[in-house]
């Protein structure tokens, strides 16, 4: 099945998260659109798997990928 995705950077510690958004479908789409809109006027606080806290965190990639 393939999902919407993105991953973002951790400002405190660095690392990379992964966050498996919706379905890549056209609803799917128009709910990703807006997330990745919210995301690119500025970072959102995130629960970070590393620091185990929650923390602020910056969009680096974006897109589709096969989750089965």
């Amino acid at each position: 099945m393939q999902k919407f995705v993105y991953e973002t950077k951790c400002r405190r510690c660095g690392r990379l998260n992964m966050v498996t958004y919706a379905d890549a479908t056209v609803d799917g789409f128009e709910h990703f659109k807006s997330a990745m809109i919210k995301h690119a006027n500025g970072p959102h606080p995130h629960i970070c798997a590393d620091c185990n806290t929650e923390t602020l965190h910056d969009v680096v990639t974006y897109g589709v990928q096969n989750l089965s």
